[in-house]
């Protein structure tokens, strides 16, 4: 293995477990290319300034209400955190199980429309045909540029020099 593959194994490696030394060189390079500082410069300063600076910079885009709520979380002690998270994990099933209630029903409401459209198209097309066959059969002998004859037993008569394509006549 070469240097370079070394070094880029140990990086992903340092990436994936996000250990401490990870994190501030993270820092670092935003330090730097907040304060347009190069690097090797940020290397050399306290650890304590840019970790403030750092930290000031994320506080300061939070609103008052965030910065509040994590004021009160940096300042519990260990029974009133353990308290906290078990209403987060409790209020966070209870939320997930509203949304998969809440999609389960908007789910349900989308079908029943569905249905209702089908229905009606359902109903649309049954009358329509109703209507028709009250209206009894159209007669397309009277249709213009056609025509057709038919014997006394129903039997369609082919014009002159035309094959039959009627069934043989009724008995």
């Amino acid at each position: 293995m070469d240097q370079l593959e070394s070094i880029q194994i140990q990086a992903l490696l340092d990436v994936m477990e996000g250990d401490f030394l990870y994190h501030y060189r993270r820092i670092c390079r935003w330090f730097s290319t907040t304060f347009h500082t190069p690097l090797a410069e940020v290397d050399s300063l306290p650890m304590e300034y840019v970790l403030q600076q750092f930290f000031e910079n994320r506080f300061e885009d939070m609103s008052k209400a965030e910065r509040k709520k994590l004021a009160l979380q940096m300042t519990e002690n260990e029974a009133e955190k353990k308290k906290r998270l078990a209403k987060e994990k409790a209020g966070t099933d209870d939320a997930f199980a509203k949304r998969i209630a809440k999609k389960a029903r908007k789910d349900e409401a989308e079908a029943a429309a569905k249905k209702k459209l089908v229905d009606e198209a359902a109903r649309s097309k049954v009358k329509a045909m109703a209507n028709k066959e009250m209206a009894g059969k159209p007669d397309i002998t009277d249709l213009p540029g056609f025509s057709m004859n038919f014997d006394g037993g129903g039997n369609l008569i082919p014009d002159s020099g035309e094959e039959s394509f009627a069934p043989p006549p009724r008995k």
